[in-house]
């Protein structure tokens, strides 16, 4: 694929241009959709009235230290955009987040930062309940199991905010839920 470099548009934030950068660099195969992906985003941000609030995100990407794994680049693109940016009128500009990645691309990894994340007081949003749907027990409780060793390895802090078992975990300030679910229909934990 021919090199995808554009003129540098305007400052979005560190992990969104990084990641546009990266994408037009040429250095690795990229599909046309994030090519427009970056496109769409550079318009949305030259065109509308959004922000990052930056705030945030810096408090959001600081819970990295926790987990055993620092986010990707694309991951951090997506949780800029997806978590940390608002209309003007404070409505999030992004709410909703498809990520079409193959197997080891990190997703379960992604979805447990962010889960994580959401339940928390920077969210803020109380009762914010994830529940995570699988076909299969196994598949519906890895990124729950991910979010438990979080916690578990670090008990000795997480202890005055979290209350966990291995059914369910509980931000004791924002009383947020996270539980995983399958779909079989006859079971307790069908959905």
């Amino acid at each position: 694929m021919p090199l995808q470099e554009k003129k540098p548009s305007m400052a979005i934030c560190k992990e969104v241009d990084e990641y546009i950068r990266y994408v037009r660099s040429g250095e690795i195969a990229v599909c046309e959709e994030q090519l427009l992906l970056c496109d769409f985003v550079e318009k949305v941000f030259r065109d509308e009235d959004v922000y990052i609030d930056m705030t945030q995100l810096e408090r959001y990407l600081g819970f990295q230290k926790y987990f055993p794994y620092d986010l990707l680049p694309w991951e951090q693109f997506c949780f800029a955009l997806h978590n940390c940016t608002y209309k003007r009128d404070g409505q999030p500009r992004f709410p909703i987040l498809v990520i079409v990645v193959g197997r080891g691309s990190g997703k379960n990894g992604y979805l447990a930062f962010e889960d994580f994340c959401l339940t928390t007081p920077v969210n803020g949003v109380m009762y914010y309940d994830i529940d995570m749907f699988a076909t299969s027990e196994e598949q519906a409780k890895s990124t729950f199991m991910d979010i438990h060793e979080v916690l578990e390895n670090n008990r000795d802090y997480f202890k005055n905010y979290f209350k966990w078992n291995l059914e369910m975990i509980q931000n004791m300030n924002t009383r947020s839920v996270i539980k995983f679910h399958t779909r079989a229909p006859g079971s307790q934990d069908g959905g």
